[in-house]
């Protein structure tokens, strides 16, 4: 049987994007709920994810967009420029442990500790642009 890995930190929930918004933690929260109810969640490797550095988001995405996102986190600025994409102070750490957390999915499966890997992280990344934040995503994971 296949090896599959879960990925998920309690700092995830911590990215406050308001009662309202779509992209909010109860996402998560309901992932977990339903790993416990059906008892899946017994036969995943649990993985813990790290913090990328600010070097590897910047050989993605933009220099200027990576210090424009962590520059309006420590402002305490709610939102980024396309209005959708919510933030809180905290909003760049947890960005850069999603970011984190591929990376040691990626490690996992390429040392054959797993066979695939599940990611349950927010803010969501599969949006961002290489020089702006989209559709709830700040940075690519």
């Amino acid at each position: 049987m296949a090896t599959v890995g879960l990925i998920g930190h309690d700092d995830y929930l911590a990215h406050d994007t308001g009662g309202s918004h779509p992209e909010r933690p109860e996402r998560l929260r309901a992932i977990h709920e339903r790993l416990d109810e059906t008892g899946l969640r017994a036969d995943l490797m649990a993985f813990e994810p790290r913090h990328a550095d600010e070097r590897w988001l910047n050989m993605v995405h933009d220099p200027a967009h990576v210090a424009n996102v962590k520059s309006r986190c420590e402002r305490g600025l709610d939102y980024m420029e396309d209005f959708e994409t919510m933030l809180c102070p905290r909003s760049f750490d947890i960005a850069r442990l999603g970011v984190g957390a591929t990376f040691e999915a990626v490690d996992a499966v390429m040392e054959n500790r797993a066979d695939r890997v599940f990611c349950a992280v927010r803010p969501p990344g599969h949006h961002a642009e290489f020089d702006r934040a989209m559709g709830f995503c700040l940075f690519g994971n």
